[in-house]
Formats: C-alpha cells, structure tokens, sequence
C-alpha cells in the first residue's frame, strides 16, 4: 500500500509539473506574441529578439508560426470555442490533478464524489456562474430522484457525464480529473446521441399519432355531416312526392306516384 501511494504521489507531482510548466510556457508565448507582435505590422516586426533571454532563431521560428493562414485560422477557432465554454475552470494556477490532489489531502477521511470534484474545481472567488448552479441543480437533482421499479441507482460519476455531455458534448472534465477514461466517455456521448434521437422519434410518432387522431375526428365529422345531408334531402324528396300526390289529387288525375 505505502509503495502504490508513492508511486501514485510520483504520478501526481509529475503530472502537475508537467501541466504547470506547459501553461506558463504557453502563456509566457502568448504574453510575448500580445506585446511585442499583435502592436507591430506584420512587415515590420523585428528580426531579432526583443525579449531578453530568448535567442533570435527561437524569436524567428515564433514569428513565421504567428504569420502563417494555419496559426491565424487556429487562433479564432479557439477564440471562438473559448467562447462556447459553460463551466469555466476554478483551479487558479493548479492542474486539475494537483488541484484534486490538495482536495484529498485537505479532506482525508471524507469521501468525495464526481460531484464535489465539480463543485470544487468551479468555485471561484465570486462564487458559482449561472451554468455551473444549473448544472450542480441538476447533477444533485438527478442523485436524489427516486427510482422506478427495475432501475438501479446511478453513481455520481454517471450523472456527471450525463449532466455534462447533455450540456456540452465534448466536455472533458472526468477525463481531466481521472474518473473517465477516453472510452467511457466516447460511450456516454454515443448513449446521449441515441438518447436524443429516440426522443425526437417518439416526439415525431405522438405528433404523428396526434395528427392521425385530428385526421380521424374530422373524417367522423365530414361523414356525419354527409349522412345529415342525406337525411335531410331524403326528408326533402318525401315532401316534394307527397306534394306532387296532393297536387295530382286536386286535378282530378286519381293518381299517386309508383301507379
């Protein structure tokens, strides 16, 4: 047990250093790329490094990857998809990992679920956001509701996933935080999929059942009224031959119609 525990802390540590050195390598890029780049013409930005420490083949390389109609392309699809995210990420400087990791620690004993990962790792100085109160509403909603006969109670994992893909597809927080694998989630996106077609089905075939049932109703109506029409003539042609019997009376004819 102390060797797997060490051997999982090793994972750990290693894998924040390696999430903590990669973001400030990204946004010391982006920093630079803000300040000494995006304020210059792209015909004049400057050959050599104006940014100490950094040689002027590296400086060069980071200049010809920003001018490029691929890395231009890249930006505003980011740009655009950061736009797009709901649950915005709470962990200050910390990897999830690390982040998970300082919960556990700081928490030993309690048990923690899918659910308090989320909460935890979306609180911020201010609070929960609007989508994120929905979807701990929903998440915490979804934990409590009573079965039906024959359905067995999810974890909190499984109503995270569901909760989150119903919201946003390609959401990979379980991954990020080590609850999900890859496969899993590809299953629960592919179950939320099917899941949604089935509903429009059934929403298609009531309204089509709807539709029939209206068809149905105003045929029984066109037909009552047709045989009210045809009572009521059949009324009208008994009256004309009655009429025509009394009129062929009064002449003298001594004749009744079918004579």
């Amino acid at each position: 047990m102390l060797t797997l525990r060490w051997t999982t802390i090793r994972e750990i540590v290693k894998a924040s250093c390696t999430d903590m050195l990669q973001k400030r390598s990204k946004n010391r890029r982006h920093l630079i790329k803000k300040e000494y780049f995006d304020k210059v013409p792209e015909n004049q930005a400057s050959l050599k490094s104006p940014v100490p420490g950094m040689p002027d083949d590296e400086w060069q390389k980071l200049t010809t990857l920003w001018t490029t109609p691929r890395h231009k392309k890249t930006c505003e699809s980011n740009k655009a998809n950061r736009a797009k995210v709901q649950f915005q990420q709470k962990t200050g400087s910390r990897s999830y990992t690390a982040h998970i990791y300082a919960l556990k620690e700081e928490r030993k004993g309690e048990p923690l679920s899918a659910i308090d990962y989320f909460k935890a790792t979306h609180n911020g100085k201010t609070g929960y956001a609007e989508p994120v109160q929905k979807a701990i509403a929903e998440m915490e909603k979804r934990i409590v509701a009573p079965l039906q006969e024959g359905q067995e109670q999810k974890s909190a994992t499984a109503i995270v996933a569901e909760v989150l893909t119903e919201q946003r597809p390609a959401s990979t927080f379980l991954m990020n935080i080590g609850l999900q694998s890859s496969s899993a989630r590809n299953k629960v996106r592919s179950d939320s999929v099917v899941a949604a077609q089935v509903t429009d089905l059934k929403e298609k075939l009531e309204m089509s059942e709807q539709q029939g049932q209206a068809m149905r109703e105003e045929l029984a109506s066109l037909k009552k009224k047709s045989e009210e029409a045809e009572a009521a003539q059949a009324a009208r042609d008994r009256e004309y031959e009655l009429r025509f019997a009394r009129l062929a009376m009064m002449m003298g004819g001594g004749t009744t119609p079918g004579n």
